[in-house]
């Protein structure tokens, strides 16, 4: 029988998976699950906080549209302190906080100046930015 020297024969193909390979899948697999899982939870937490900022920015609206209904002779410091968030809103924002300040101002025209702020303090990020809103209150031509 003749013998044909080795060089020059197929190369026989390999049959089946070495245990490297398959530990070098697992880590890359492993490696991008812990990538995504990592994504995904940021994600979650951006939108949480997106969602406590517009309903913030809702309430704080709300809030001073209250104010803005009261008469000029109603609108005190003592009437501001008795306005409070809404019960959802305390629900849907943790530990938010509601301050409404109130300034008189003569010049150019009489009016009073109100500043709402609604902070609250995200688990992960400390307290945040304040929501803040501002309105400006016109004594009319009857006001004293």
């Amino acid at each position: 029988m003749l013998r044909i020297p080795s060089r020059f024969q197929r190369p026989q193909p390999r049959r089946g998976t070495s245990i490297l390979e398959l530990l070098v899948t697992g880590i890359a697999i492993s490696a991008a699950s812990v990538v995504a899982i990592a994504a995904i939870s940021a994600n979650f937490a951006s939108q949480r906080t997106s969602d406590r900022l517009q309903y913030a920015t809702q309430e704080l609206a709300n809030q001073m549209e209250r104010v803005s209904a009261l008469s000029w002779e109603a609108l005190t410091p003592e009437a501001l302190t008795e306005i409070k968030l809404d019960q959802t809103a305390q629900t849907r924002i943790p530990g938010a906080r509601l301050s409404l300040t109130l300034q008189d101002v003569s010049e150019p025209q009489r009016s009073k100046k109100v500043t709402g702020e609604i902070v609250w303090a995200e688990s992960d990020r400390g307290v945040r930015p304040p929501v803040k809103l501002v309105a400006w209150i016109f004594a009319t031509k009857e006001t004293p």
